[in-house]
């Protein structure tokens, strides 16, 4: 039987460090130590990534580029995506972290258009001083389109029964 659907998690295997953590201010960035303010919010975490991207040690590369381990990580993940593109095998993302910063990191590199769904959280319990001081016009109008809404999937505490979901829904 052909293989039809690859469910991947974002954090650490889709992207080389664990964003979540890094932007919530965490221990394990996996690698990336991110400076304060920290965001625990889609709308902070937006924010805090379009910052990231003017801060210097970004501003050649963009921070995506960085949190997926730089061109040439990130060039053979993309021809691995396009393998299994041409294979007909629909790809997922399930992850426990933020929606909109996986989503804007994948659209950041090119890869966003490589996955059917991002199932992720859409909310988070504690919003952060920084997610609590965000003026309204932001994240940035481009940004918008990120953020989950009332019907985006959610990944709740088990990925098994996301991954059993998809793959009954799929026959």
């Amino acid at each position: 039987m052909p293989l039809r659907l690859a469910v991947f998690d974002f954090d650490q295997t889709l992207s080389s460090c664990h964003l979540f953590h890094a932007l919530i201010g965490g221990a394990d960035g996996g690698g990336i130590r991110l400076p304060p303010p920290f965001a625990g919010t889609e709308r902070g975490q937006l924010s805090r990534l379009a910052e990231l991207d003017e801060l210097p040690e970004y501003k050649d590369t963009g921070f995506s580029i960085v949190a997926f381990g730089g061109l040439e990580r990130l060039a053979r993940l993309t021809s691995f995506l396009e393998e299994l593109r041409h294979a007909d095998v629909e790809c997922v993302v399930c992850s426990r972290g933020m929606a909109a910063a996986i989503r804007r990191t994948l659209d950041r590199v090119g890869l966003l258009d490589y996955f059917s769904q991002v199932i992720a959280r859409a909310t988070t319990t504690q919003p952060t001083d920084y997610d609590n001081s965000l003026p309204p016009h932001l994240p940035a109008i481009e940004d918008l389109c990120y953020l989950s809404t009332s019907s985006s999937p959610k990944c709740g505490a088990s990925k098994g029964r996301v991954v059993g979901q998809l793959l009954r829904e799929r026959g």
